[in-house]
């Protein structure tokens, strides 16, 4: 199902948005090129909010212990971390942001 989270324009000067729908919590980030990712709001291992964290790279960096997860794929690669976030399709209409969960 295709929901709408957000628009570009909510990111302002931030490049970590936290938003909410009716099933999940979701952290959008930008990257360095403007690409936008979403995975879950919720670290694997520690259970926080990612969206307090910060961008490393292609990684968001979790803001309690410093685990780190790809942006594309949720992978976790950074101790203490080990297992993946789950991650969402993101599309971009006009400047609408959409994520398929």
């Amino acid at each position: 199902m295709k929901t709408k989270v957000a628009n570009i324009s909510d990111f302002k000067d931030e490049n970590i948005l936290s938003v909410e729908t009716e099933n999940s919590h979701v952290v959008l980030c930008k990257d360095e090129n403007g690409v936008i990712f979403a995975l879950e709001d919720r670290c694997s291992h520690a259970d926080v909010a990612l969206s307090g964290g910060e961008l490393k790279g292609s990684c968001i960096v979790c803001p309690a212990h410093g685990g780190a997860f790809e942006l594309g794929s949720g992978k976790a690669i950074c101790m203490p971390a080990v297992a993946p976030v789950p991650t969402f399709k993101v599309i971009v209409e006009n400047s609408d942001i959409f994520i398929e969960e």
